[in-house]
């Protein structure tokens, strides 16, 4: 087998191994009933996932982007407007790094 093949195999297989992977998620909810846990928890993913891409720039932002993360909390905490936090953090971000 030459190196083209297997890289094509190799990428057939990725992409049925994902597929699948997607599929069974759908025919899992489609045919059972989640619990009140498993609703409680699936409501809460949103949230973890947005965690999870934000807490390591905000790691290695230093102070400018604490306080922009602080303007942004605070303003989501007050308002419940999740864009319009998430765009006045950013803006005071944009803000702090363009002056310090």
């Amino acid at each position: 087998m030459n190196p083209n093949e297997n890289i094509l195999w190799l990428s057939l297989g990725m992409l049925a191994v994902t597929y699948l992977g997607r599929v069974a998620g759908y025919w899992f909810i489609r045919y059972t009933e989640p619990n009140e846990k498993t609703q409680q928890f699936l409501q809460q993913v949103p949230g973890t996932i947005f965690v999870a891409m934000v807490a390591p720039q905000l790691l290695s932002s230093g102070w400018t982007g604490w306080l922009a993360a602080a303007v942004g909390f605070a303003l989501a905490a007050k308002s419940g407007n999740m864009l319009l936090s998430l765009s006045a953090g950013m803006g005071v971000f944009v803000l702090l790094r363009a002056v310090f």
